[in-house]
């Protein structure tokens, strides 16, 4: 039998359904939050159809004695083999959905919402054409990627370093100067000092 995206959406909501079973995702390797309500198949209009969209309530205690009540919003795109640009943009087509959205509604329950973007599939694609594994480096604090193994025992998750480099990179001696030395008389002229009164 083959394995589909579909039977990858499964595994994942009907685990994502209690705390127990959501602590066995957790367990191999997916890093989802113990509490928190999935949905699936999450309908954008003409942003398009979402696979998962898991969301929970985050509630600070603030130094005046507020709270700040945040809306995690977690959009998950499953793809049964690789990861890239498309998966990625597909993302944050529906985080943009999300966004109009919540910008019209009249909202007294949170502050603001917090989004997330997870992406889950077979493998990443880290060809030097599409170079979008670079730019996933530089979205550590918005995007996640777990590739998935289904085994013998079931389906194992492992979440995607965001320090991809180059192996054996070359660099020339121009651009070494560059940083070594970078022109300090002429950037003086650029340098504002700005004077904080405390």
């Amino acid at each position: 039998m083959e394995f589909s995206e579909k039977d990858l959406e499964d595994i994942i909501f009907d685990a994502s359904q209690n705390f127990e079973t959501r602590g066995d995702l957790v367990d191999r390797g997916l890093d989802l939050p113990l509490y928190g309500k999935m949905y699936r198949q999450v309908n954008f209009g003409t942003y398009g159809i979402a696979d998962l969209i898991n969301v929970w309530i985050e509630s600070t205690i603030l130094d005046n004695g507020f709270v700040s009540r945040l809306l995690n919003i977690e959009i998950i795109e499953l793809k049964k083999d690789t990861i890239g640009n498309k998966a990625l943009n597909q993302a944050c087509r529906y985080l943009k959905a999300i966004r109009v959205l919540w910008d019209g509604l009249d909202n007294t329950h949170f502050d603001d919402i917090l989004p997330h973007i997870t992406l889950i599939g077979s493998n990443i694609d880290n060809s030097n054409e599409s170079s979008f594994v670079f730019l996933y480096n530089e979205l550590e604090n918005w995007v996640d990627i777990y590739s998935y193994k289904y085994k013998y025992d079931g389906i194992w998750f492992e979440k995607e370093s965001h320090s991809w480099q180059k192996s054996n990179p070359t660099f020339t001696t121009e651009l070494k100067n560059l940083l070594l030395n970078p022109g300090v008389s002429e950037l003086k002229q650029c340098v504002t000092i700005k004077h904080y009164k405390k």
